[in-house]
Order: structure tokens, then C-alpha cells, then sequence
């Protein structure tokens, strides 16, 4: 028995998209993009039926691909690794409920 529903990933992966990328993703599907992330979420969700996985996972993927292209035109792979590879520590903790990390080089 899987840890979680089909519906309660497809929330997750949702939750995980900006408000504006959503609001594409909400027209590409066909339903209204008025009110919050919330709100077109919640919509998604009603679906009946509800919207493919792959047509989810296919529009997040392209957000990343869409970001990283962004980033590889300010710095290219190799040059990240190499200043990634200066980095000495990297610690992850949370503060006051928010996540944060520090690093020392």
C-alpha cells in the first residue's frame, strides 16, 4: 500500500510550482487561473478525472530545464563545479521555521 495517494502527490508537486508557472499550467489544462496558488490548486485537485501524471511532471520538468538554461547562461557547468569545489563545509538547519544553510570556503 503506497505511503501516500495519487492526489496527495499530485498536491505536493503543485504546491512546488510558482504562482505564476501555475497559472500557465492551469490554462493548459482548461481551468479558470482567477484567485490564489491556492485556489487553482484546489481546482486541479476537483479534476474529474484528474489531469495525467506526466502532463504534471512534464511541465515541471520543463520549468527546470527553462531554469537551468537561465543559469547556464550566467555561469557554465564547469565553471559552478569549480567554484562549488572551493566550498569546504556545507551545513543544512532551520531557523525560526525557515530552512537555511551556511557554507565556509
Amino acid at each position: 500500500m503506497p505511503l501516500y495517494s495519487k492526489k496527495e502527490i499530485l498536491n505536493l508537486k503543485l504546491n512546488s510550482i510558482k504562482s505564476k508557472e501555475l497559472r500557465v499550467l492551469a490554462e493548459n489544462l482548461g481551468i479558470s487561473t482567477k484567485g490564489s496558488a491556492a485556489e487553482i490548486i484546489k481546482r486541479i485537485l476537483e479534476m474529474k478525472p484528474q489531469p495525467p501524471e506526466n502532463i504534471v511532471d512534464d511541465y515541471i520538468k520543463s520549468i527546470f530545464r527553462q531554469s537551468i538554461q537561465e543559469r547556464k547562461e550566467l555561469i557554465s557547468d564547469d565553471d559552478l563545479k569549480n567554484e562549488l569545489s572551493k566550498v569546504k563545509s556545507f551545513s543544512w538547519g532551520t531557523k525560526q521555521g525557515r530552512n537555511f544553510f551556511s557554507s565556509c570556503g
